[in-house]
């Protein structure tokens, strides 16, 4: 399962609005001592951008505390080839079709090329179909699955 913290913005009924604080995943990559998205982020400087979405108030948070909000392997696996597979099939699909089509023709590349664009933005609309489909549905709701004590420690008092 794929968690983060998030503070509970507002609860309506069984669903909570959450914020979370979206961070680089440069920090727990095997590979970051090595990496120029990691150099990069050091000399542009990282900025905390924040995002806000609804999920399923299993944990029964109130308006400002902390939560873990989980997201089930299968619906990221599920989400991420949708996304990225989809609109790549129907392109190749769309240009191997129109090239069949149009061969002999003049111009034939370049209705291949119109093809695979076309069949691209078919893909991207399909995607944006099903997501809108999966997204009501509970089974690809993330879930606020437990509260999180958040400590906080003052550096100015502590001593090395």
């Amino acid at each position: 399962m794929l968690k983060e913290t998030g503070q509970v913005v507002s609860v309506e009924g069984e669903f909570a609005t959450v914020s979370v604080v979206r961070q680089s995943s440069c920090g727990s990559c095997s590979a970051k001592a090595g990496c120029g998205v990691q150099a990069l982020s050091k000399v542009v400087g990282q900025k905390a951008r924040t995002a806000t979405f609804q999920v399923i108030n299993s944990a029964n948070a109130k308006v400002g505390e902390h939560v873990v909000i989980a997201i089930p392997d299968a619906t990221l696996v599920k989400g991420s080839a949708m996304v990225y597979i989809m609109p790549l099939v129907f392109m190749i699909l769309f240009a191997i079709a129109t090239k069949t089509l149009a061969t002999g023709m003049q111009l034939m590349d370049l209705l291949t090329v119109i093809g695979g664009v076309t069949g691209f933005i078919i893909g991207l609309g399909l995607v944006r179909y099903f997501s809108e489909r999966m997204g009501r549905q509970q089974t690809f709701q993330p879930v606020a699955i437990r509260k999180q004590i958040m400590v906080h420690v003052d550096e100015s008092t502590q001593s090395t």
